[in-house]
């Protein structure tokens, strides 16, 4: 709404980087903001759990890590180590075309891997 554009041409901007110039300060650096503080609520309750488990490894997923800086952001703000979900980076494919466009879009499709890998019912 802020920039007037709809989701799908917010989507294509998010995807190939093209931010409007006030956009990482005004919109991304309030959202990077807003995620450390509730992964800072959702960690205090599983240290607080009665069985007490420890998180020594964060895996980040979906279409925000596309957004600047957000890993290294959760990872010192935090002092957790905070990586990328490489999904598919061992996966084999027939031609390496197909591999890398998979790469390319595989933050995309982490959920549905998880469930496929689940096993529908």
């Amino acid at each position: 709404e802020r920039y007037n554009i709809d989701f799908f041409e917010a989507e294509k901007r998010k995807v190939s980087g093209d931010w409007p110039l006030d956009c990482v300060s005004e919109v991304i650096d309030p959202f990077i903001k807003m995620t450390l503080e509730q992964l800072q609520l959702d960690l205090r309750m599983f240290v607080n759990e009665p069985n007490h488990i420890d998180v020594t490894k964060i895996i980040l997923t979906g279409g925000c890590l596309l957004l600047p800086n957000l890993r290294q952001e959760i990872a010192t703000s935090l002092g957790i180590e905070t990586e990328f979900c490489g999904a598919f980076s061992d996966l084999k494919c027939r031609r390496n075309e197909d591999f890398l466009l998979l790469c390319k879009d595989s933050i995309k499709y982490v959920t549905a891997l998880g469930l496929a890998m689940r096993g529908g019912n």
